[in-house]
């Protein structure tokens, strides 16, 4: 039971949305596709993959708080989702979904109630993350977290006011990029991240 979520900006849904939607999302089982433009045409392409378009309201396009405020949505409609395991990807990320469900039937709890967080631990030097207190998943090469991870997270503080989210605040608080503010909310939740080889990632 994985759930498959691409975050996309409305300045690619004319072009990095179509190509995803073309080839390794076009046959998924379940699939959704955040972006923070509401947008009909990008809305009926995904419905026609079988997937659902979610706008993530209040956030910007930009790659710092934008980009916060976007990750902080998807988690939470993964969360509303209840899948087993979700797959998170950027739009310009390439997943080959046989090889992900290979790599999470190798896990020993396959129900998603064991709080799993798994990505590119180490896409940074190990001497650098080390001296950063140990690990850190990079999102560029995707990440999955499990439902009992998810359940960790407080989704309701930023129901009426965005700036509220954790993931928001870390960003803003630390002056960081989204995926170094999840590894830091997901730490204070308890989950700590696992490195798997499965996923690549390149500057």
């Amino acid at each position: 039971d994985i759930l498959y979520l691409v975050r996309t900006a409305g300045a690619h849904h004319t072009t990095r949305l179509p190509a995803v939607l073309s080839t390794w999302a076009a046959a998924l089982p379940r699939l959704l596709v955040v972006s923070e433009r509401d947008d009909a045409t990008a809305a009926a392409l995904v419905a026609k993959r079988g997937g659902r378009f979610v706008v993530a309201v209040g956030c910007g396009g930009d790659h710092t708080s934008g980009l916060c405020c976007k990750t902080w949505a998807a988690l939470r409609a993964a969360w509303r989702e209840r899948a087993a395991f979700t797959m998170f990807a950027d739009d310009d990320a390439l997943i080959f979904a046989p090889n992900l469900a290979r790599t999470l039937a190798k896990l020993p709890d396959l129900s998603g109630a064991t709080p799993y967080y798994l990505g590119n631990a180490w896409c940074r030097s190990r001497k650098a993350q080390i001296e950063d207190g140990g690990p850190n998943i990079c999102g560029g090469g995707g990440y999955v977290l499990s439902r009992g991870a998810l359940a960790k997270l407080d989704f309701d503080g930023g129901e009426k006011d965005a700036k509220a989210d954790p993931l928001v605040r870390a960003c803003s608080e630390y002056s960081t990029v989204d995926d170094a503010a999840l590894n830091l909310v997901m730490a204070k939740a308890g989950v700590l991240p696992t490195h798997c080889n499965a996923f690549h990632y390149s500057f």
